[in-house]
């Protein structure tokens, strides 16, 4: 039995004819003949018998019939399901991200995705650090990952998206707040809250004041970003951060500020390596850079 014989009884039986079924299938009549001879021997009893000229369905045929039809409804069902998956009608999408693309950015990427793509379901999952990012992509437990880039991992494919320059938050009404660009050397004798020590960006914030010889009074160490300017807002001191992802900068108590000497932070989406990407994966990538450049192009 194979699946050309199949539809040829199918067609007979829907058509109501050899000739009608032919036309169906867009072969002759005695091929259609053939192909039912071929499939009642294979079953082993007659599926039609001839009255008046005419093949008229025996009990066992009808029967058959009916499972036929199950199996067709099916196979028209996971027609209809591989469209919608290529529309993007259908599909599931998971993103793992450091805070300070979780909060504000995705948010809106995702926003402007489900516009287009409404029937689409995306888990969104934020972890504290990149290397955290890099090891659940890594070990595929996500599509795709954002984080600081570079990385270099074989597991991992990398495509970066924005590359801009760290800022310096100030408490509304500070003394350097009419400043265009904070330098190291404006905050001599400043308090600071910094991040916590061992990552890459607080080294390289160590590092630029270190060079401008500039002394700090380090009061308070943070975990996240917002910690930082919530801390900033509070009056506790000031603070290097990374770049903003936010349209909009609601707190009227921050002011944000350029640091000099540039600290620039580049973040990019993380791919497991041996996964063949998704479509939902693949539009959404594109739109993440799009979005970017759109709202928050590279800086020089």
């Amino acid at each position: 039995m194979n699946l050309r014989q199949v539809e040829a009884f199918r067609a007979v039986m829907v058509a109501g004819t050899v000739t009608q079924a032919g036309e169906m299938l867009h072969i002759s009549q005695p091929a259609v003949s053939r192909l039912i001879s071929d499939l009642e021997e294979a079953v082993g009893f007659k599926l039609f018998a001839r009255q008046g000229g005419r093949l008229v369905p025996t009990p066992e045929g009808k029967f058959l019939f009916q499972e036929v039809e199950k199996a067709f409804v099916g196979l028209s069902q996971i027609g209809e399901t591989a469209q919608a998956i290529r529309a993007l009608q259908k599909g599931r999408l998971s993103v793992v991200a450091i805070p300070i693309l979780a909060h504000g950015f995705l948010p809106s990427v995702i926003g402007e995705f489900l516009k287009d793509y409404p029937d689409v379901s995306i888990v969104l999952e934020t972890v504290q650090s990149s290397p955290t990012v890099v090891e659940w992509i890594a070990s595929r437990q996500y599509d795709v990952g954002l984080a600081v880039v570079p990385v270099e991992h074989p597991a991992i494919t990398v495509r970066p998206f924005s590359r801009r320059r760290a800022l310096c938050v100030l408490p509304g009404g500070h003394r350097l707040g009419g400043k265009p660009v904070i330098h190291a050397a404006d905050l001599e004798g400043e308090s600071i809250i910094s991040f916590r020590s061992g990552s890459v960006f607080q080294f390289r914030v160590d590092e630029a004041f270190e060079k401008a010889g500039v002394r700090r009074r380090l009061r308070v160490e943070a975990s996240t970003r917002q910690a930082a300017c919530d801390l900033v807002a509070a009056g506790v001191g000031v603070a290097i951060v990374g770049p903003i992802f936010t349209i909009e900068t609601t707190d009227r108590r921050l002011l944000f500020r350029p640091f000099a000497p540039p600290i620039y932070l580049e973040h990019g989406m993380l791919f497991p390596a041996f996964n063949p990407m998704s479509l939902v994966t693949e539009r959404f990538a594109k739109l993440v850079v799009d979005y970017t450049v759109r709202h928050f192009p590279s800086q020089p």
